[in-house]
């Protein structure tokens, strides 16, 4: 990005992509030695950014300003213009597109389990227990040993883990260890067109999955579309 570098951690779906954005979910970190720079613009999509190391301000175009320390986090959407102030050395970020819903939560780990928070239709509203879910333990410091409905995976420091479900399934997850992890949880809807393979095999032509993709997906093609579908044309 122009204030510095980003490393991908994880993408959903696996085959979608960061730069034809038409991804669902992505997590990532940054590092910027600049005292200023500015945000890419992501239109269609919602971001959460948690500071790991600096202290800056955020200012979202000019509604509104936030201060962040370490460990601290802002939601915002991607779209508007947000520029930075202060050094940002090192950050974590959740890009959702819009109509997903995510929290992300820094977590001091003991040798005690600690339960991780995976509700997702209680605290979402009427309607949502029908949607997918992902759930991610990145290992910001020392290990991780995260137990999901009771098999156990080991996460080291700079690991990224990642756990998907299906509507209706219900992920047990607890963690332990040593240092802090950043646990995150993302709700959305699997738009059934675009990810079915049923679908593109049902068509003749090698060119109509990339169609489906490019009308369906969140670049500047499909929203071209859109906007000319709006008004009557193609």
């Amino acid at each position: 990005w122009s204030g510095g570098t980003t490393t991908e951690m994880a993408i959903f779906p696996e085959d979608s992509s960061y730069l034809e954005r038409n991804f669902i979910w992505r997590l990532s970190g940054a590092e910027s030695d600049q005292e200023e720079s500015s945000f890419t613009r992501l239109e269609g999509y919602d971001r959460i950014l948690m500071v790991l190391k600096g202290h800056v301000v955020l200012a979202h175009g000019v509604e509104r300003t936030v201060n962040l320390g370490e460990g601290e986090q802002d939601t915002f959407q991607g779209e508007i213009k947000t520029k930075c102030f202060g050094r940002l050395e090192r950050d974590y970020n959740l890009i959702m597109a819009k109509g997903c819903r995510g929290r992300m939560e820094l977590m001091e780990l003991s040798s005690d389990a600690k339960a991780a928070d995976t509700g997702g239709a209680d605290d979402l509203g009427e309607g949502d227990s029908g949607r997918y879910s992902s759930f991610g333990v990145f290992a910001l410091e020392g290990y991780s040993v995260v137990s999901v409905n009771g098999e156990t995976h080991m996460v080291k420091a700079g690991q990224q883990m990642v756990i998907n479900c299906v509507p209706g399934e219900r992920a047990n997850i607890s963690l332990m260890g040593e240092g802090r992890c950043i646990f995150t949880a993302v709700f959305y809807d699997k738009p059934r067109d675009f990810f079915d393979e049923d679908v593109s095999r049902s068509a003749e032509g090698s060119n109509y999955k990339l169609a489906l993709k490019l009308f369906l997906g969140n670049n500047r093609w499909s929203r071209l579309i859109r906007r000319e579908r709006k008004k009557g044309d193609w």
